[in-house]
């Protein structure tokens, strides 16, 4: 495995990090430090005793959790902008859910999906709004789910150019973590590694959930202690000049904060990823960038499974309901079913093809 980064069916060598990103050479396995033995134990001993810490994610004034990384310098040109909206909660049955919408800068998009026996993710992207669709590049998870019953979606902050995309980091979380504190330590020590343009992931496992918030190589890590919602800024971090929106993200989060505490029941989780609260500018987003998916992936009792919808979920599109094939779940059969029942034109599957790194 290459240190602080990502293990992939073909492992990256820092030379061919550095000529996909266009960044100089971190020196994965030179620099970059592989914590193991008791430094391992001490490590994540320390992070797991600071998640406990109390943490209203509503009030930023509260102390991090855990932060790292030096404050950014104004040093990278922001290129793109997205929006999303995500959270997690937990139900009184013992089973737990994560959900996102994702905006995008077209009225439409078709996924690419990567499956294999550990891991489902939906690729991410680093081109968007009025580029042509052949010349999409992807990069990353935008949202996905591992064997161990891992949830991990994220949200644009500022997508800074030269800098490894934020997507990348929902596929470390993924691919590395075997729950909420191996993946936050994970993406910590990746984003250390290599400058991370800014976002914000949510992750949610059998016992713990964590809020990480990146910018560059300083990450902040945040123990939600209940349903907890998230969009384009950083709500522990705080709001920054250069952020892609500064006009709907505080009220598609007031919104999706007020649902998600509410929320008993999957039925609530649909009924906040359809509403207009704020009108056109909702969890659900009519304005120049338009809500092409909405995600919801539920883990009940070890088994996983998405509800999705394409296209906008208030226009009345359907919602299909798919059971994730994965560890011993997952075999030829069971992923042709997944890719043809998945609501996208793009019917192969992406794991093992290439890298999307």
């Amino acid at each position: 495995m290459v240190n602080g980064f990502v293990e992939m069916s073909a492992q990256l060598t820092a030379a061919r990090f550095s000529l996909l990103f266009g960044l100089p050479n971190p020196g994965f396995g030179q620099h970059s430090q592989h914590i193991s033995g008791p430094a391992a134990g001490a490590t994540m001993a320390a992070l797991e005793h600071s998640m406990r810490s109390v943490i209203d994610p509503a009030k930023p004034s509260h102390p991090l959790v855990r932060h790292v990384g030096p404050r950014w310098p104004d040093r990278a040109e922001c290129i793109m902008q997205c929006m999303c909206t995500t959270g997690v909660l937990r139900f009184a049955d013992g089973t737990y859910a994560l959900f996102k919408n994702k905006d995008f800068g077209r009225t439409h998009l078709d996924d690419r999906i990567w499956l294999d026996h550990n891991v489902f993710g939906v690729l991410g992207m680093t081109t968007w709004a009025n580029d042509d669709p052949a010349n999409d590049q992807y990069s990353g998870f935008s949202i996905g789910a591992n064997r161990h019953g891992l949830l991990c979606c994220d949200s644009n902050v500022v997508t800074l150019d030269g800098l490894v995309n934020y997507d990348v980091m929902t596929q470390v979380a993924l691919q590395q973590g075997t729950d909420v504190l191996s993946a936050a330590e994970a993406v910590r020590v990746a984003c250390e590694s290599a400058p991370t343009s800014w976002g914000n992931l949510v992750l949610i496992d059998a016992t713990s959930a964590a809020s990480l918030e990146i910018r560059g190589s300083e990450v902040a890590i945040v123990s939600l202690l209940g349903p907890t919602a998230r969009s384009n800024h950083h709500v522990i971090l705080g709001h920054h000049e250069m952020q892609a929106d500064n006009v709907t993200s505080d009220l598609r989060l007031a919104s999706a904060q007020r649902r998600i505490e509410a929320a008993t029941a999957m039925s609530d989780i649909f009924e906040l990823q359809v509403s207009h609260d704020d009108g056109g500018t909702g969890v659900c987003n009519h304005t120049d960038l338009t809500t092409v998916y909405s995600y919801a992936l539920v883990c009940d009792r070890g088994r996983t499974a998405i509800h999705v919808v394409q296209g906008q979920p208030c226009s009345g599109a359907e919602r299909v309901r798919i059971d994730i094939p994965l560890d011993e779940h997952h075999d030829q059969t069971a992923v042709d079913e997944f890719l043809q029942t998945y609501p996208t034109a793009m019917k192969n599957n992406f794991a093992n093809v290439f890298q999307p790194q």
